[in-house]
């Protein structure tokens, strides 16, 4: 079998998820007094946390399983699933509490993330679409 070159980004892509990924789930897991102060609700804190989890997960789908159809509902399953077990998992540390409204805010952040990938990843297709084109 032949294997088709792919470049760095299958491994780009997978080691900024799990950096990412562990990140978060430090950050979130974080005794509540142990938190900054801030000046705005959290609840945009965790539509861009989930939102940039999403982006990297359908970005990895897409450079490690192109050929293999699913890849935003499968980012959405992944981080909406995983949010509702980061709350859950939340009200076991001192401080800190579960929230079905994060929840909701988590899952607007993760589909709001799989969207820009996907827009992205359309733009970026069609650039490259374009430019062979003209080459032609």
């Amino acid at each position: 079998m032949m294997r088709i070159p792919r470049g760095p980004w299958p491994s780009a892509s997978l080691a900024a998820l799990l950096v990412y990924w562990c990140a978060l789930a430090l950050g979130t897991h974080l005794p509540g007094d142990a938190l900054p102060p801030t000046p705005y609700s959290d609840k945009s804190l965790h539509f861009y946390a989930f939102g940039g989890l999403a982006f990297l997960l359908a970005w990895t789908w897409r450079t490690r399983r192109a050929w293999l159809p699913g890849g935003p509902l499968f980012a959405v399953l992944v981080a909406t699933t995983y949010a509702a077990l980061d709350e859950y998992t939340q009200t076991f540390t001192p401080g800190r509490y579960g929230d079905v409204v994060d929840w909701y805010y988590d899952a607007a952040g993760a589909i709001a993330g799989t969207a820009a990938f996907w827009a992205l990843d359309l733009l970026a297709q069609r650039l490259t679409r374009d430019a062979l084109n003209e080459t032609q």
